[in-house]
């Protein structure tokens, strides 16, 4: 995605309430040019106006008038004032959004992954003299894939490295699929499942002993499709909604890459009232407002 220059600033929405009142609402926006003509872009949704953490919004500023180099000016409008400005004259300092990939049913798929003990089972069979990506990262991958875009017509290098974000991987080399499908054909992944999810889909057949290095692979392969069947089917069981639906609700959760002259930084879209009952039926917690920030 081609980085584009933004200023951002606070700004607020009214709605009336059922019975009559009027609520306001707290944005973080950006401007952009959309065919000539400037347009606001909701980045993140703050929350009504008065349940605004007003002391850790001003820590937030202040972070970020440290991060652009830029003093605390004397006589500084309230958080107040500064929602009610069109623009905040470059408060926040020019970042640039370098990336935007979906994050929440990836996020949502993660967190039951290591709910089931997926990760520290894979983790402690990997030898990680032997990789240049953390192993449980790919294999999740590799099952995250199957389960998010099942039609995906680019390979799983290119999945992870433009098409979405997973926690804690950056890239897959396409000599590591099938070392981590020989990875989890060795590890006994049946887990806690049964308990989890009564309906899960019945594990591949093991056999005692593999023939071939190709019999390894080609059975961990079908045991990550399984690991994939099933964190979909514990999704279903836990919302009692289609995966589909599901699927496509959290779809609409971002992580938006921002890099100015001072670090960069990854912002999480705000997850609407329903996403966060989505995450709290499965036993997960919603990604955080900021995933990393790194100063230089």
């Amino acid at each position: 995605m081609h980085g584009f220059f933004v200023s951002m600033y606070l700004r607020t929405t009214t709605r009336r309430a059922g019975d009559g009142t009027v609520v306001r609402y707290v944005q973080l926006a950006h401007n952009r040019r959309v065919n000539g003509v400037t347009q606001a872009q909701v980045l993140v949704n703050l929350g009504r106006e008065e349940h605004l953490d007003l002391d850790g919004l001003r820590r937030l500023v202040a972070s970020i008038r440290r991060w652009t180099g830029d003093d605390e000016p004397t006589g500084s409008p309230s958080p107040q004032g500064a929602a009610d400005r069109p623009q905040a004259d470059g408060a926040f300092g020019a970042l640039r959004v370098v990336d935007v990939r979906p994050l929440g049913a990836v996020w949502l798929l993660d967190g039951l992954w290591k709910a089931l003990g997926v990760d520290v089972a894979l983790a402690a069979g990997a030898d990680a003299r032997r990789w240049t990506s953390d192993a449980e990262r790919v294999a999740f991958a590799c099952a995250a894939v199957r389960a998010v875009e099942p039609d995906a017509a680019t390979s799983l290098h290119e999945w992870v490295r433009r098409c979405v974000l997973v926690p804690g991987l950056e890239s897959v080399t396409p000599g590591e699929i099938p070392a981590v499908a020989a990875l989890v054909a060795a590890t006994d992944l049946d887990l806690r499942l049964g308990a989890i999810c009564p309906g899960r889909p019945r594990p591949p057949a093991a056999l005692e002993a593999f023939r071939s290095t190709a019999d390894r692979v080609a059975f961990g392969t079908r045991v990550v499709a399984w690991l994939a069947a099933s964190l979909v089917a514990t999704v279903e069981h836990r919302t009692g909604l289609p995966w589909v639906v599901v699927r496509g609700d959290l779809a609409r959760i971002a992580a938006v890459a921002l890099t100015g002259p001072h670090g960069s930084m990854t912002a999480v879209s705000e997850p609407t009232p329903a996403q966060r009952d989505l995450f709290e039926a499965c036993g997960v917690g919603a990604p955080p407002r900021v995933l990393d920030v790194t100063l230089i």
